[in-house]
This record gives C-alpha cells, structure tokens and sequence, in this order.
C-alpha cells in the first residue's frame, strides 16, 4: 500500500487532478508512481495515534467539558470542599483565591472567572471550528 505524501489535503492537490479525472471518467484506481507524491511508509507516530483514536479522543473531550463544568460551578457556585479538597490550593493570583468554602468573591475574582470562563469557550469554539 503506498501513501500520499503531504497533510490531510494533499490528496485533492494539483499534483493530483489527472488521476483523480482518470478515475472518475474509467472508473480505473490510479497507480502511485512518482515518489515525490507517493510513499510506501507511514509514520509509525500516526499510525499509533490512529489505532488509539478510540480512546484519546474521548479522552480529549471529557477532559475539555471537565475543565468548563468546573469553570462554570466554580463561577456560579460553591465548590463543595468535602468532595474537592484539593481544589483550594489548584489556582491562586496574589490575593486573589480559588473561592470555594469562603466568603462570596469580591468584584475583581468575579471579573476573572467570568474572563477565565469565556476564554474557555472562545477556545472551545475555536478548537471545534478550527480543527
């Protein structure tokens, strides 16, 4: 089996087009001759990442909807700490605390975690949008 050699597009180049016509008018597959176009090989990291897609990409996601259930409890909620002890300590700015188990947070920790928030989803949009 031979690959096309180039990013995800690379087979619907220029380089392409008479094979691609080719076989679409006889309906004959094109036989991968130039090596410049056309390699024998795949990267072993991408065909690892391939054959482990079914886990890294639900992984990915969880992990992404994690981090925003989280950013939206913490803005809109207390975070109980008998259940997430360890979120006290995860993010501090100065003066400024993560907020669970204390008092309301003032005007500049509400102003952060809504930035922190909408950056989130601005980076969420363009991840999805994007890639």
């Amino acid at each position: 089996m031979k690959y096309i050699v180039g990013g995800h597009g690379a087979g619907h180049e220029e380089a392409h087009w008479d094979d691609i016509a080719k076989f679409i008018v006889t309906g004959d597959p094109p036989q991968p001759t130039d090596s410049r176009l056309f390699s024998k090989t795949q990267s072993a990291f991408w065909r690892i990442v391939g054959g482990a897609s079914f886990i890294i990409f639900p992984t990915l996601v969880a992990v992404i909807l994690g981090i925003g259930i989280l950013l939206f409890w913490w803005m809109f909620a207390k975070l109980p700490c008998s259940v997430f002890p360890y979120l006290r300590d995860l993010i501090s700015l100065g003066e400024l605390t993560w907020g669970v188990c204390t008092s309301d947070p003032t005007a500049r920790e509400a102003a952060l975690r809504a930035i922190w928030f909408f950056m989130y989803l601005w980076m969420v949009y363009l991840a999805a949008t994007r890639f």
